[in-house]
């Protein structure tokens, strides 16, 4: 004779544990706070490629064949470009506002 399967509400209520509790707050924190550094991060290198902008270095309004002066290199010189063209020195404050925001 087969046994019939009786679910309770305590036996429903129950959900399987990945993780303890400290456990999961300590992945959280770590989380966040990589979170607040890659921020950071992005903050530091828009402004940097801001700060180093020279509107001779290659970029999507520029043909130039010389190296970018840009201190991110190409990749800073074309960002910049896209920041400055955007915003113009309003771009300084994007970058204060992602650092600020981490």
């Amino acid at each position: 004779m087969p046994r019939t399967l009786i679910r309770t509400p305590r036996a429903r209520a129950r959900k399987p544990v990945l993780m303890p509790d400290n456990m999961r707050a300590a992945v959280s924190r770590f989380m966040s706070r990589l979170r607040g550094g890659l921020i950071m991060l992005a903050a530091i290198a828009t402004a940097l490629a801001l700060i180093s902008y020279n509107p001779q270095d290659p970029s999507w309004n520029t043909a130039a064949s010389a190296h970018p002066h840009n201190w991110l290199g190409t990749t800073g010189s074309y960002g910049a470009d896209l920041i400055w063209q955007s915003f113009g020195i309003g771009g300084l404050g994007l970058a204060r506002g992602h650092a600020t925001r981490s």
